[in-house]
């Protein structure tokens, strides 16, 4: 246990030392916010009153679905997990730890992003406060379990930015960040519906604003909790300690 806090550790606090990490984490999703808030207003003014809750989604996205895969994939290709391996390290610590990882950066992003956001932009104070934490984990836990397991089935840094990207850029288009699902052409709905994007929309109008559930909010939890458990064990299933086939 003492060498999983250790580990736990010093995955956070490289965190906030590697370049691409601290940009993925924090100055993007926070810079993204800020532009978002300037301009979207003036274009829609309705986009204030999903602000809130978009712009957590988007920042989580960000961490996890572009931030976890490719580190992963470079301790496989480089040869670090052998290192782990051979010290005894298991191979589901490190699946778990960077999302454990990317979960505290998460929550000092969403905070900055809640507290500003009515400040700067005048969006609307979230109804229920309290149900934020909980839907931001579940949040984190369907993108989380994408993200590990795009990095452990990718073969190389390219792929695995292919694959986060085929994810990333259809939840911002029609994941409900940009446009509420109930706007969307009926012919894009069931694509939108596999989208952990559209499930949290969805449950954070319903539970932080209150407002009428574009989807019931039973099979919002059943397909984030079903995408992040499957993810994550075939994550663990498929998990090599590197790229190398076995040999004598």
């Amino acid at each position: 246990m003492k060498a999983f806090i250790l580990h736990f550790a010093i995955e956070t606090k490289s965190g906030f030392r590697k370049k691409q990490q601290m940009f993925l984490t924090y100055f993007f999703p926070l810079g993204f916010f800020l532009m978002m808030g300037a301009v979207m207003p003036q274009l829609n003014p309705l986009f204030l009153d999903d602000m809130i809750p978009a712009m957590l989604i988007f920042a989580i996205m960000t961490s996890t679905l572009l931030g976890i895969p490719d580190p992963l994939v470079n301790g496989r290709t480089n040869g670090i997990f052998r290192g782990y391996r051979v010290n005894g390290v298991p191979a589901m610590s490190l699946i778990i730890l960077p999302v454990l990882s990317s979960v505290i950066h998460t929550l000092l992003v969403s905070t900055v992003i809640m507290i500003l956001s009515p400040l700067l932009f005048g969006a609307p104070i979230p109804v229920n406060i309290l149900p934020a934490i909980p839907l931001l984990m579940l949040t984190v836990f369907s993108c989380a379990g994408l993200s590990v397991f795009i990095g452990v089935i990718s073969t190389s840094s390219k792929s695995s930015m292919i694959w986060s990207q085929i994810i990333f850029i259809p939840s911002m288009l029609i994941g409900g960040l940009m446009i509420p699902f109930q706007s969307l052409p009926e012919s894009v709905k069931p694509v939108a519906m596999l989208l952990p994007s559209t499930h949290s929309m969805n449950l954070f109008k319903i539970f932080i604003y209150e407002t009428e559930a574009a989807i019931p909010p039973f099979v919002s939890f059943a397909v984030l909790s079903g995408i992040g458990a499957a993810a994550f064990i075939l994550a663990r299933i498929l998990f090599k300690w590197d790229n190398k086939k076995a040999g004598r």
